[in-house]
């Protein structure tokens, strides 16, 4: 991956942890899709869609529905198992 590439998608993750409305839309275009597995672990938490199309419903996941689901510590952390390298950039666990 070319660094500028690399810091395109680790600002993009900054900006979707910061759940600040306006800096994910400036990431994001007006097709964006998120997709995850169906039954993902989120979705299955906010009782939520694993699919969403477009700009303003990315954007309202992770800016209100998904702000609980990605303040909540993983599982391996609670363990004390957690490893700095399973999770992306802007991760709670990253700052």
């Amino acid at each position: 991956m070319s660094q500028r590439n690399r810091s395109v998608v680790e600002n993009a993750w900054k900006a979707f942890a910061s759940h600040d409305a306006d800096r994910i839309s400036a990431v994001l275009t007006d097709d964006a899709e998120w997709l995850a597995p169906p039954g993902n672990a989120t979705a299955v938490a906010l009782e939520g869609p694993s699919h969403m199309i477009g700009k303003k419903a990315v954007v309202h996941f992770l800016a209100e529905d998904g702000r609980g689901a990605t303040h909540r510590p993983h599982p391996y952390q609670r363990l004390g198992l957690w490893s700095r390298r399973f999770a992306g950039p802007g991760h709670p666990t990253q700052r």
